[in-house]
């Protein structure tokens, strides 16, 4: 199929790239950090608590996983963002170089080249997450003895959050130009892990009106939401129902609930609406 000749065309491209072997680099020193900085956290925490008493196990469990939470609530950013630069000039930077016109003159669809480009950039983002994930583990696993309960399901999750910016950005790249586009699913990006917070600290404090206006920018663009789906894979039972039995317990940037069906489904078709428009407008768009 033409789609997956595009998608290689892509990986290859991509493998050119330096901004791919920046990535690469900045967050293996990323691993390198985060292993080193939890071993030494480790170790101060494990002297206070002092003793093998099972109170003293409970406090380094929860350490340990609020810790990698926190890893991987960083990671995460890493991943949307590598999202967001490659989509951003992926049809813009084409055509605003020319070089879409050389492929255009070629017997391939515009659908194509779109889909093909998206699913070429999924690859990528998908061998990034898991190579991540399977990094974030061992680390926590040799510097804490920690290991998160379902790390493959908090994976897709992060992965599905990175699509929703991939597929914004190619939808913004059909008609805008790379800059714009860029600046725009960044703005987005930034909108939606504020309305992530937002709707905890409602929860936190009990406010209705702080927790609809998170779940309206949930639905404006469900990054956050799905880090939040996320999130509660990794934490521990111990500290999921420390959370549900107080409110006060609640972590600003994690969830102590399963993401919902209907949020799920709304993700769901918000990456297949985002790519039937970028279809349809580059289909149209004058070139």
């Amino acid at each position: 199929m033409v789609i997956l000749i595009v998608a290689r065309y892509t990986l290859l491209e991509a493998m050119r790239r330096r901004v791919l072997l920046a990535m690469v680099v900045l967050s293996l020193a990323y691993l390198g950090l985060f292993a080193l900085g939890l071993s030494l956290l480790y170790q101060e925490v494990a002297k206070e608590a002092g003793g093998a008493t099972v109170g003293a196990a409970n406090a380094l469990l929860m350490f340990s996983a609020l810790m990698t939470l926190l890893g991987f609530y960083a990671f995460s950013f890493l991943a949307s963002l590598l999202a967001l630069f490659a989509a951003a000039g992926a049809l813009a930077g084409e055509v605003e170089s020319g070089v879409i016109h050389a492929v255009l003159a070629k017997p391939v669809r515009r659908s194509d080249v779109v889909l093909g480009k998206w699913l070429g950039q999924t690859v990528i983002i998908a061998v990034y997450v898991a190579a991540m994930t399977a990094g974030m583990v061992a680390a926590s696993q040799i510097a804490a003895g920690y290991a998160p309960p379902d790390p493959v399901l908090a994976a897709i999750f992060i992965m599905w959050s990175s699509l929703i910016l991939l597929s914004l950005g190619t939808l913004g790249g059909t008609f805008l130009p790379t800059l714009a586009n860029g600046v725009a699913v960044f703005l987005l990006f930034g909108l939606s892990r504020v309305g992530g917070l937002i709707e905890s600290l409602g929860q936190m404090v009990r406010s209705a009106q702080m927790v609809d206006v998170g779940i309206g920018v949930s639905l404006l663009i469900p990054n956050d939401v799905l880090w939040q789906a996320a999130s509660y894979y990794l934490q521990p039972t111990a500290m999921i129902l420390a959370q549900n039995a107080s409110s006060g317990a609640v972590i600003p940037f994690a969830s102590a609930t399963p993401p919902t069906t209907a949020m799920l489904l709304w993700s769901a078709g918000y990456v297949a609406a985002a790519l039937v428009g970028a279809v349809l407008i580059f289909r149209h768009r004058d070139l």
